[in-house]
């Protein structure tokens, strides 16, 4: 984007020529050095943690940076939709920045168009003659903002600066269009074309609180005449979610963990707390492992808690706990306990106790855990006795 090149050219490698890309990750320093040459912040201290995670791909921190302070201090940006709304609201149609004369409806109305045109021949450029002759004047302006660019053979075709731009724009012109998103998919052919489509419109549907978000979620997942691949990516866009309403858990209960060809994808995708809270809660954990089984017979099971493991480790020890003292819970305790990063938690040496009570312990897996217990420093105190020594065989 041309007002942002200069920012590009502070020592940040990462940024593609124009800043137009994606590209790879940015580290910290050059981050901050971008917002501070631009004064859009001092430093990256006084930003989310989201809006910072946000700003490591150079092309978010580009657009960042192209908008003026009154934007910025707006309502906090925590999603890139929220990001190109502003992108969209207060760079690109807000009257004061437009040319002498120029409508924000006609800057929107040609955006909305050439998103229309893009998804209709499901292609990303379009011909450069006939969306120049349709609106010259607005052509001109976006070109010179950096969010149309000519491309091609002797560049007669045209293009928006991202494919995810496209995105937000046919999302945002769907949204205001009122059909329902779940008659839109099940008469689209459902091809791959169309998912990254459905989840903008997802995205912005539950970013402006629309019911037509939860609906759509319900008639999709619940309906034989959606592909599956258009029903996981479903799942696992609700498995995103960093703040899961009632009404999510409510659809996942009933339409994802329900169905044993979505539940574990659906597991392996989420990442937030507040998920694992509630998928250890004693209905959901029992809808589930219904019954006490070992690891290997069970893929749900052994998805459920690797999850818990790599993710909230104290919660995978409290549910390890308090399964059935049986042969199957030694296997769960051995599957665990390698990879839950809390070794000061309360229950981490009492489950090694436990293992190693039940059952006699390969000698492969004394040394493993016997090894955990030293980096714990436990074997100082409560196993330097006849568990430690056992433990080393």
């Amino acid at each position: 984007m041309p007002h942002l090149r200069p920012t590009a050219r502070c020592r940040f490698s990462a940024f593609p020529s124009g800043a137009t890309g994606r590209g790879s990750l940015a580290q910290s320093q050059p981050v901050e050095e971008a917002l501070q040459v631009t004064q859009a912040a001092p430093n990256l201290g006084g930003l989310s943690v989201v809006l910072q995670e946000l700003l490591r791909v150079p092309l978010h921190l580009a657009i960042y940076c192209a908008l003026d302070d009154a934007a910025r201090s707006q309502k906090p940006i925590t999603s890139l939709q929220g990001l190109y709304g502003r992108l969209f609201d207060d760079f690109l149609v807000r009257r004061n920045r437009l040319p002498e004369g120029m409508a924000s409806t006609r800057v929107k109305n040609y955006l909305t168009s050439l998103a229309v045109a893009m998804h209709t021949g499901q292609t990303l450029t379009l011909p450069k003659f006939n969306y120049r002759e349709q609106d010259v004047e607005v052509f001109e302006y976006l070109c010179s903002r950096g969010v149309l660019v000519t491309t091609g053979a002797s560049n007669q075709h045209v293009a928006l600066f991202h494919q995810s731009f496209f995105e937000y724009l046919f999302a945002r012109q769907f949204a205001f269009s009122g059909q329902p998103l779940a008659d839109f998919v099940l008469s689209s052919g459902q091809g791959l074309f169309q998912r990254s489509l459905i989840q903008q419109v997802l995205v912005y549907l539950r970013g402006v609180g629309s019911p037509e978000y939860l609906q759509a979620l319900q008639q999709l997942l619940g309906s034989p005449a959606c592909r599956f691949h258009i029903r996981l990516l479903l799942a696992q866009q609700v498995a995103s979610q960093q703040e899961p309403t009632a009404e999510e858990l409510t659809i996942v209960q009933e339409l994802i963990l329900s169905d044993e060809t979505l539940r574990v994808a659906f597991l392996e995708a989420i990442r937030a707390r507040p998920w694992l809270t509630w998928l250890v809660s004693p209905t959901i954990f029992q809808l589930l492992l219904p019954e006490s089984i070992a690891p290997e017979d069970t893929a749900i099971g052994r998805a459920l808690f690797w999850r818990l493991t790599n993710h909230a480790p104290d919660l995978a020890l409290e549910q390890v706990d308090a399964l059935p003292n049986n042969i199957h819970k030694t296997a769960w305790i051995a599957a665990v306990l390698p990879y839950a990063k809390a070794r000061e938690h309360r229950l981490f040496v009492p489950l090694f106790e436990q293992l190693f009570t039940i059952e006699e312990v390969p000698q492969n897996q004394q040394f493993i855990f016997w090894r955990l217990l030293q980096k714990g420093g436990h074997l100082s105190t409560r196993m330097d006795g006849e568990q430690g020594v056992r433990a080393v065989g």
